[in-house]
């Protein structure tokens, strides 16, 4: 796939321009494959999910935990589907690393207390996760200044029947501290 992920080569000299692009997620999940040894979603659920404590948390495609409903979203780009339904027919890299993971509030909030501490990464690691850079982006998102020392790292996405939203706000302590989440089906 990277050959047609980089064909054409770069438009702009690097470290002059930012343009979100999907795709590089997927590379970066084939990146972790190698490095790791374990495939991408073992990877995740081994060294994210479970030192989070987020036990609910699946891929499309995954079984749902026992005993819990999934939501089942609507558009009008197509029929109604579960969350664990692949929007794109499998998980491959036109999926793998930019979503497909499928959560509930409650372990988006032991999500937002394992960035908060250091369960998942360092504090050198969260500090360039949550550092911005072009285009006020950082690796997790959007990095916005609300004031001299507040500021917000809002990332969000969505597909068919799903969007969802995770702020994470830095209020004077220079600690994150808190977390507001909002799902919607549309």
């Amino acid at each position: 796939m990277l050959p047609t992920f980089l064909r054409g080569g770069p438009v702009h000299a690097p470290g002059t321009h930012w343009e979100y692009w999907n795709q590089g997620y997927a590379i970066l999940s084939e990146i972790i494959r190698r490095a790791s040894g374990q495939d991408y979603t073992s990877y995740c659920r081994n060294a994210l999910f479970r030192p989070a404590g987020m036990h609910s948390t699946r891929f499309t495609g995954d079984d749902a935990p026992d005993g819990m409903v999934v939501a089942v979203g609507r558009s009008s780009h197509g029929p109604p589907r579960s969350a664990l339904d692949h929007p794109y027919g499998s998980y491959g890299f036109q999926y793998r690393g930019m979503g497909g993971i499928v959560t509930n509030v409650w372990d988006l909030w032991r999500w937002d207390r394992a960035l908060h501490g250091e369960k998942v990464l360092s504090a050198d690691a969260r500090a360039k996760l949550f550092e911005p850079g072009l285009g006020d982006y950082a690796l997790a998102g959007s990095s916005r200044r609300m004031g001299t020392d507040d500021s917000c790292s809002p990332h969000g996405g969505g597909v068919r029947g799903f969007c969802c939203e995770m702020r994470r706000y830095r209020i004077k302590t220079h600690s994150w501290s808190s977390c507001a989440i909002a799902m919607i089906s549309r």
